[in-house]
């Protein structure tokens, strides 16, 4: 072999290892937390390849995107409890089965039937989809939109369009696979608790 055959590998090692080191200073001096990818408050902590997210409580995923609220998962609403105050205290009025005469009375139409499912998916969002039956007629409203879940109420901001706009932020509780939402926004009483069960 010819001393330009050994000065030619020479030279290819010498390269590789600056560009090794080259590399190696550019991750060094990359900070994979600017701009923040963590969600939901979470802290952001640089490593030396990449990054990771301190998830805050009711958070997961690897940028704490995922919610782990019980709220998540498919709830279908059957029953109304309805109150003449504005703070569903004391005795009710009434409470009305979604399968009941005197429920379906309350809307426009012959309404022979009705059926409102709201699914909470895991980043919060919201898609609630309302089925009534009028005349033989089928119609189904769907309105999407977002909470803000603190674990003791969840407010609701509905996408622009949704029939469902409400600025009120309603206070929740769950037992087991039952959902229970005070409800100030439906417009036929002052307040009511709207309660669910959970579908699997």
């Amino acid at each position: 072999m010819t001393p330009k055959y050994y000065i030619a590998i020479f030279l290819s090692i010498l390269l590789t290892g600056c560009s090794i080191l080259v590399d190696s200073e550019d991750s060094a001096s990359t900070n994979f937390c600017e701009p923040n990818p963590c969600l939901n408050g979470s802290e952001c902590i640089p490593t030396s390849e990449r990054y990771y997210c301190d998830c805050t409580n009711g958070w997961d995923g690897d940028n704490c995107e995922i919610s782990n609220s019980l709220l998540v998962g498919e709830w279908e609403f059957y029953i109304a409890t309805a109150y003449t105050n504005l703070i569903c205290s004391g005795d009710p009025f009434a409470q009305y089965y979604t399968s009941s005469p005197a429920w379906l009375a309350l809307f426009p139409g012959n309404l022979s039937n009705y059926e409102l499912t709201v699914t909470y998916n895991s980043d919060l969002t919201i898609t609630q989809t309302q089925t009534t039956v009028s005349g033989g007629n089928i119609e189904i409203d769907i309105d999407t939109g977002s909470i803000i879940d603190s674990g003791t109420e969840k407010c609701v901001t509905w996408d622009e369009g949704s029939s469902s706009a409400c600025e009120s932020c309603s206070p929740y509780t769950i037992n087991g696979d039952t959902l229970v939402t005070t409800n100030y926004c439906a417009g036929i009483y002052p307040c009511q608790k709207w309660t669910s069960i959970r579908q699997y």
